[in-house]
């Protein structure tokens, strides 16, 4: 039923609607940078389009979300992303990229809004904790291009799911995620004992 009314706001133009939830409309509306309006929140799982629907593999371009600037649920799962991550939407309360490509998280991912979010099954290596000394810092930019320098940028994240991220490596420190309620590292065998001693004292960690 509350499909059907959001289907309603609009139906020949998604890009109207407050939500995306079908994966082919998604990648349309992404495809022709559209966005503006009322949408608050997009769905894309490119496992859920059939390859010959497709033609090719897609690369999604990070500007396609540059004027969507009130979603604030955004999934983008297995999608390769090209670009940079500053034109995601600053507003974002929940993000969800099941299959990331990166080791570790940009530096240009506006994350201060975030409460909840999920990198299961990605090659993310590890999630908080920059280097001190600046030229390790400088030579891991230049590595990756990624890592959170800013301890604010994590202060609102509530829930964290990194499950099945089987090259995950490090946590970092948990005084940079002040908020969080809930830590999830379900199968994540690359975890070393260290880290794992300081994940038992997280609450509600499964």
């Amino acid at each position: 039923m509350g499909r059907f009314i959001v289907r309603e706001e609009s139906l020949d133009k998604p890009w109207k609607r407050s939500l995306i939830w079908c994966h082919e409309e998604s990648l349309k509306v992404l495809k022709r940078k559209k966005g503006k309006g009322n949408l608050l929140g997009l769905a894309l799982d490119m496992r859920m389009l059939e390859k010959e629907k497709l033609g090719a593999s897609f690369e999604l371009k990070t500007d396609a979300l540059s004027n969507m600037d009130g979603l604030m649920l955004l999934q983008l799962n297995y999608v390769q992303m090209n670009g940079s991550y500053e034109n995601f939407p600053r507003e974002l309360r929940g993000l969800c990229m099941h299959g990331f490509p990166l080791k570790s998280i940009p530096l240009d991912l506006p994350m201060e809004n975030l409460v909840a979010l999920d990198l299961s099954y990605s090659n993310i290596e590890s999630f908080v904790g920059c280097d001190s000394n600046r030229q390790r810092l400088e030579k891991r930019q230049k590595l990756d291009g990624s890592c959170l320098k800013e301890k604010r940028l994590l202060g609102s994240l509530k829930i964290l799911n990194l499950s099945f991220c089987k090259k995950l490596r490090s946590l970092g420190d948990f005084d940079q995620l002040p908020a969080l309620e809930r830590l999830i590292v379900r199968n994540c065998t690359g975890l070393l004992e260290k880290k794992l001693h300081m994940i038992q004292k997280c609450p509600h960690t499964n």
